[in-house]
């Protein structure tokens, strides 16, 4: 752990030792092109460092829970340096919600970012929840600055394409990390009070924050982001950190009197990872006294990483949820519900499917649904159809959409299919409506035409659930020989009683898949001809659902397909959803195979404030109680099949499944390629049997 470098100061390979300054590892370094937030700094080291990064050019941010102290820095920087520029922003990296206004106020300012430092903590504290219910050096030390990276990395990765200078991530961590408790962390018992334990729960926060930049920087390595993350050891520094247990600080201070430093020189080595040009390209390192060390066997173990990225990621989908239920439910008491002993029934309910689900939620992309955070894409769940789809001239090309409207009482324009209509349309292209009811569906063609003059939109009849109706749909558009460039294959139905379709199979597989597969089928020939004779890929896009990761076990069932006695109206609705999947996917591999012009490509819109749920309204209420936090308004909702549909920078891209303008990982079932081909051979004989 270089104990004896710090023991005795003498320098390392970097050239610097235990007693270096943050002055002294930063001299001749111009940090004028840099704006850098720092967590913490009212005090001790945070406040060193941002006094140094001024003095050295940066725009320093800083975040504070104590705004007075904060500006009592900011005055004294100012004194010594009077052309620093400091601003302060409130933060308790405790509060997740402290943490997404500090984030949406610095973005706001519409600043570069250049350098995070992850400084602010505590340590040794008795027992005691956050407001969110999370033990609170793990809540403060590890998982406020867990989301505070996520929320400024798009900011970061985008600093430094357009600047080109490389993005910095520091996390402050401890050799106190080798102390945690004796399996790291304890995921099972994050809370449990009966086996706390102040020093390893501390030691804990500390390995996680190591953790947590490794990790980190396996992803953005990956990625090929210009950006980087790395660990720091400060030394043992005198703060008045260790304010919550001053017999155990005292006896420690007296044992190893010889290794403690001053402040300066404990913020020499965040400094110094911070702005050094020598660690250039250096990420996923541990660093103590400004010289990368060798941290613990728990702090290199890329599956405990992992395994903390997605458990971080599930706990605070939780904690989201659990929130706007105790708001909603118990306005008047302050108290947390301690996870996972939940006491409001609808977020216990949630709790346990989500639980349940265990890793499948970060393949969901749930993390980025609650937040809103943008995907590598550029974009999130709170994006929007018409943003998404923002500068593209869609006026040459000829789409088809079915399923426009929500089966609303009122004719609306309020359904997903519809939204994408509207911005098909605004964006120039020829929009074909495929719509059961016609009535509806004029009464949102009128609606676009009153916002978009110069609209090309038609409407023409079309029962998904009808193969008549299917093959008489297709006739008449290929009879006018129009070209056809993109089809959305966006109607369904959900969760509706058991029924058969008039063909004889089960509604809403022959409604949500087997129509639009014979749809499909029927205008692929007129798809590859034209993008043959213009140049312009066509692409394909299923409406998918999450709701594919709860469907019958094996996924299809094939041999009990209407099978009354054993109908399940939530895993039939899953069913339908994963043969969306299956069959972009399928369909994706034979284009592919036959050099078609054409892709495949299915997509979750989100959970959306619509109708479609009517056949299960107490299900439906509990699950939108219960998930308020990732409900999406229609633009929303419309978002991703738009951008799958348009959007230059997919093309090529075929047989992915997209969620918030990103590509998720499916279940197993949905990345089944046999399943997938077993399906086909399925949907053949069912189509050709009628």
């Amino acid at each position: 752990m270089g104990y004896f470098r710090e023991a005795t100061g003498i320098k390392g390979p970097s050239g610097f030792g235990s007693g270096a300054t943050a002055e002294q590892v930063t001299q001749g370094i111009d940090a004028s092109r840099l704006t850098v937030i720092i967590t913490g700094a009212s005090s001790g080291i945070g406040a060193e460092t941002a006094r140094v990064l001024a003095l050295r050019g940066a725009h320093v941010i800083i975040g504070a829970r104590n705004l007075e102290a904060a500006n009592n820095v900011k005055q004294n920087i100012r004194q010594g340096i009077p052309s620093a520029r400091i601003d302060i922003i409130q933060i308790d990296v405790s509060s997740l919600r402290s943490v997404r206004a500090f984030a949406n106020k610095f973005l706001a300012m519409n600043l570069p970012l250049n350098v995070l430092i992850n400084n602010a903590g505590i340590m040794y504290c008795p027992f005691q929840l956050s407001e969110d219910g999370v033990e609170m050096q793990f809540a403060t030390n590890h998982l406020g600055h867990f989301l505070l990276t996520n929320l400024l990395l798009e900011k970061m990765k985008t600093t430094a394409a357009r600047t080109g200078i490389e993005g910095r991530i520091v996390n402050l961590s401890s050799v106190a990390h080798i102390g945690p408790y004796s399996e790291g962390i304890k995921f099972d018992k994050l809370n449990d009070k009966k086996v706390y334990n102040d020093k390893s729960a501390y030691g804990q926060s500390k390995l996680a924050n190591i953790l947590h930049s490794n990790e980190l920087a396996r992803r953005l390595k990956a990625e090929g982001a210009n950006v980087t993350a790395n660990s720091v050891h400060p030394g043992l520094v005198r703060t008045n950190l260790g304010k919550h247990s001053p017999v155990f600080m005292a006896v420690l201070k007296t044992v190893t009197c010889v290794l403690w430093k001053s402040i300066p020189q404990g913020a020499a080595t965040s400094c110094y990872v911070a702005v050094h040009p020598s660690l250039k390209g250096v990420s996923g390192k541990y660093f103590a006294d400004s010289n990368e060390e060798k941290p613990s066997d728990m702090a290199r173990d890329a599956v405990l990483a992992k395994k903390l990225w997605d458990f971080s990621e599930q706990l605070f989908v939780l904690l989201s949820v659990e929130m706007k239920l105790r708001r909603r439910h118990y306005p008047s008491s302050p108290a947390p519900l301690p996870l996972p002993h939940v006491r409001d029934p609808l977020a216990r309910l949630l709790s346990s499917c989500l639980f349940f689900a265990g890793t499948k939620l970060e393949a969901m992309g749930y993390f980025r649904e609650a937040t809103g955070i943008p995907g590598p894409s550029g974009f999130g769940s709170k994006s929007t159809a018409e943003q998404v789809t923002e500068g593209i001239d869609a006026s040459d090309r000829t789409v088809i959409i079915t399923g426009l409207f929500t089966y609303a009482p009122v004719l609306c324009s309020s359904g997903i299919g519809a939204e994408t209509a509207r911005t098909m349309a605004v964006r120039g292209a020829h929009v074909i409506i495929g719509a059961r009811n016609l009535e509806a569906a004029n009464g949102v063609k009128q609606n676009i035409l009153q916002s978009t003059p110069s609209a090309k939109v038609e409407v023409s009849e079309l029962e998904l659930s009808s193969q008549k109706s299917v093959r008489a749909f297709a006739d008449r558009f290929l009879s006018r020989n129009l070209p056809l460039n993109i089809l959305i294959n966006n109607a369904g139905v959900m969760y509706c009683p058991f029924q058969l379709s008039e063909d004889g199979i089960e509604m809403q597989l022959a409604t949500n898949h087997i129509g639009h597969f014979l749809l499909t089928n029927l205008l692929l020939e007129k798809m590859k001809s034209t993008a043959q004779k213009t140049g312009t890929e066509g692409r394909i896009v299923n409406l998918s659902s999450a709701a594919h990761m709860t469907t019958y076990r094996g996924g299809i069932r094939f041999d009990k397909l209407n099978d009354k006695s054993t109908y399940n109206d939530k895993m039939a609705y899953g069913q339908s959803k994963l043969a969306n999947i299956l069959h972009a996917n399928e369909l994706a591999k034979r284009l592919k195979e036959e050099g078609a012009n054409v892709t495949a490509n299915s997509v979750h819109p989100g959970l959306i404030q619509t109708n479609l749920g009517r056949h299960s309204p107490v299900f439906v209420t509990i699950l939108r109680a219960a998930t308020s936090i990732l409900w999406k308004n229609i633009p929303q909702g419309a978002a991703t099949s738009c951008y799958v549909a348009l959007h230059p920078s997919l093309k090529g891209v075929s047989g992915k499944y997209f969620a918030d303008c990103n590509v998720e990982k499916t279940t197993a079932n949905g990345r089944n390629e046999e399943l997938a081909k077993k399906l086909w051979v399925l949907s053949e004989k069912l189509v050709k049997s009628t």
